[in-house]
């Protein structure tokens, strides 16, 4: 709580210059600098009582001063004595009284105040006051406007009670260097240089934004880049041009959970007043009253902030781009670009200690679009989560560790809206028709190449917008349709995220459409590829408006096709029912890829393609005549060798590998598959299979 003290100080200002509590003493034993105030609720017991308390150096300065009835200018002429024999809370003291310009009815106030503000044993020695200050005089003073005392008596109030903020106090007896305060503060003493590749781009936007703080006084300004970007550390090179000490740090995110927001706000305007620092605010994004709390600041260092001061600079760390409410200037705001893939690569070096080969670094720093600090936190986890692992890890196996860690540090800011697709897999495995091979091939290499008809050729010029890539990907179920996905974006080194449409459509009016407006700028803003699997349930054809549903409805896919077309990267569309899909969309789509039903020869390299490696087919089975005789796409194919395969499990002793599929096995997995899809069962596999010798009961009846 601010204005928490043990003590109080209180002082009047009244007719006859004194206002006595229910503790008062004669005039006579009360203490005063200068007449127009009087100090009441001293008693001489108390003040024998401090003659054993150990208080700081220029707390006992300031009470003896006070005791002694010093003048003002006599009690400077003390301190800057003292400051030259190495004071450094009475060389505050001057600092601030010159760079706040404070008067002389200020100075006597906080005098007071800091003369009875120490340690004691007994907080109750003292007693309490009761005596107040003219509320009108103390809340257009500066002490008050600059945040270092609190009135906490209510507005209308004619009088108002003065207390010490404890950051004031703590500041002038040297306890600012404690870890509570120090865990805030960057020092710009000993700051690093800027990194190398960004020393071009940072240098000049850090001068501009100071040169332009200078001109318009403005105390705004917006660094924007992701978590990990160095944001801290260019708001500390920013303070440093701005000719400040350092940085205090504050997490909105942090202080909002704990219901201390305002607390903190004024703490940090506090310090800096005090140690001659900038503001950095992270987390604004995270609360759900950042306006209110970028407005409450703004008040402080605007409207009620003394007119001689210029207020503390105020660096808002920011994920995207500032919003209008933060008012900042266009030149104070600066953006921080990601490294290139080459720099992620030599990153992922550095950081990997000997775990990565040099394909795979180049691998992770071209599929992840990481901060340097996120590949660092990220290496170091998966380093961490290695050494605690058995030694006997392949090396695939590592290098999937370290794609989790780089996938979860990505924070691509698409939540539960779109989920990653792991694992990797090749486009060799693909089984197409020759025209829809060449679609393929065609798709990849517009991907690769658009960005050279866009800027050497010249289309970025005519076509200002429309040259990212949709692709419609249509065919029967278990064609293949969503493997192509995943291995294009394996083979450009990208990752994919497939739409979740349960969380993208919600019931109430404005929220699919900000799903939608979320989705696509976190695919753009981090160069990954959508996936909408099933696409013909969000871009269905848009109906004649008979009842306000429908109209909502149309507005949903007027917005899609409005992003879609502006969208800068690659989106797929699978779908069995392309019939269902809006005309609209058709225009937009650059690739329509039919994944047709496989024929007998296709089928038969399916067959034998998705046979893994542990599995053996009996000698007598034909591959062949089966691939021939049922009509199974690869997806069917697949279920149906998994099927075969746990009935060979089941009649299999424990531990045997590889494991032998008997043709009774794959008759009954077929026959089943069939069923599934309303096909006339071919064959008469026996209903149950036999009970394996080799299991007791109860695991065979598990199975």
């Amino acid at each position: 709580m601010i204005g928490a003290i043990r003590t109080h100080a209180t002082l009047a200002m009244a007719p006859d210059g004194v206002t006595v509590g229910e503790n008062a003493v004669p005039k006579a034993s009360m203490i005063s600098l200068n007449p127009k105030y009087s100090l009441v609720s001293i008693k001489e017991p108390c003040i024998q009582a401090l003659q054993g308390q150990k208080i700081a150096p220029f707390l006992q300065h300031c009470l003896q001063a006070l005791l002694e009835g010093a003048r003002l200018q006599v009690f400077h002429d003390h301190c800057a004595a003292r400051a030259q024999e190495g004071d450094e809370a009475a060389a505050r003291w001057l600092d601030l009284c010159v760079r706040l310009d404070l008067d002389a009815d200020e100075q006597h106030v906080l005098l007071r105040l800091l003369a009875l503000e120490w340690p004691l044993s007994e907080p109750s020695v003292l007693g309490t006051a009761s005596v107040s200050l003219s509320s009108a005089w103390l809340r257009h003073t500066t002490m008050n406007r600059c945040q270092l005392v609190g009135i906490p008596s209510p507005p209308e109030a004619s009088e108002a009670t003065l207390s010490l903020f404890p950051e004031t106090l703590d500041w002038f007896c040297g306890r600012d260097d404690q870890r509570e305060y120090q865990r805030h503060i960057v020092q710009v003493e000993a700051l690093s240089p800027l990194p190398s590749s960004q020393q071009a781009r940072l240098v000049p936007a850090v001068r501009r934004a100071v040169a332009s703080y200078s001109r318009t006084a403005e105390p705004a300004f917006a660094i924007v880049g992701t978590p990990g970007s160095g944001r801290a550390h260019v708001a500390a090179h920013l303070a440093l041009g701005l000719g400040l000490r350092g940085l205090w740090r504050v997490d909105l995110a942090k202080t909002f959970g704990q219901g201390a927001t305002e607390w903190a706000l004024r703490q940090a305007v506090t310090m800096a007043v005090l140690g001659e620092l900038a503001i950095a605010i992270s987390g604004l994004e995270e609360v759900t009253e950042g306006p209110r709390w970028a407005h409450f600041l703004d008040n402080i260092l605007g409207e009620t902030w003394p007119k001689a001061l210029r207020p503390p600079a105020v660096l808002w760390l920011l994920n995207s781009r500032p919003s209008p409410w933060l008012a900042t200037a266009p030149l104070q705001q600066i953006s921080l670009a990601l490294p290139n893939r080459e720099e992620r690569t030599r990153l992922w070096q550095g950081s990997a200690h000997g775990q990565l080969t040099q394909a795979q670094c180049q691998d992770l720093g071209a599929r992840f679009l990481l901060s340097e600090g996120q590949i660092a936190q990220a290496a170091a986890e998966s380093v961490a989560a290695l050494q605690e692992e058995s030694k006997g890890l392949r090396e695939e196996q590592r290098f999937e560790r370290f794609c989790a860690s780089a996938r979860a540090a990505a924070d691509h800011g698409l939540g539960a809206l779109a989920t990653p697709e792991s694992g990797r897999v090749s486009l060799d495995a693909l089984i197409l028709s020759p025209e829809g091979q060449s679609l393929l091939e065609e798709l990849l290499s517009y991907i690769e190449n658009r960005h050279v008809l866009a800027n050497a050729v010249g289309f970025s010029e005519s076509l200002p917008y429309g040259l990212g890539v949709t692709a419609l990907f249509t065919g029967p179920p278990g064609t293949g349709k969503s493997y192509a996905a995943k291995a294009i974006a394996c083979a450009l080194d990208k990752e994919l995220y497939r739409v979740d449409l349960s969380q993208l459509v919600s019931k109430y009016i404005g929220e699919t459409e900000k799903h939608l407006a979320l989705l696509f700028d976190a695919a753009q803003g981090n160069d990954i590829i959508l996936l909408f699997d099933e696409a013909d349930a969000i871009f269905a054809k848009r109906t004649e408006v008979r009842t306000s549903v429908d109209r909502y409805a149309n507005l949903e896919v007027g917005y899609l096709l409005q992003r879609i077309e502006r969208f800068d990267g690659l989106v797929i569309l699978t779908t069995n029912h392309e019939k269902s899909i809006d005309e609209a969309f058709m225009r937009r789509i650059r690739f329509r890829i039919d994944f047709a039903a496989p024929d007998p020869a296709d089928r038969l390299r399916l067959w034998q393609g998705l046979l893994p490696t542990g599995l053996r087919l009996d000698p007598a089975i034909d591959l062949n005549k089966i691939a021939h005789d049922h009509p199974l796409s690869g997806g069917h194919i697949k279920e149906v060798i998994l099927r075969a395969a746990a009935l060979a499990l089941r009649e299999a002793p424990p531990g045997q590998v590889p494991l032998q599929i008997a043709s009774l096995h794959l008759e009954r997995a077929i026959a089943a598959e069939r069923r599934k899809l309303g096909l006339l069962t071919l064959s008469s596999a026996a209903p149950h299979a036999p009970r394996n010798p080799h299991r007791t009961r109860s695991q065979n009846e598990d199975l």
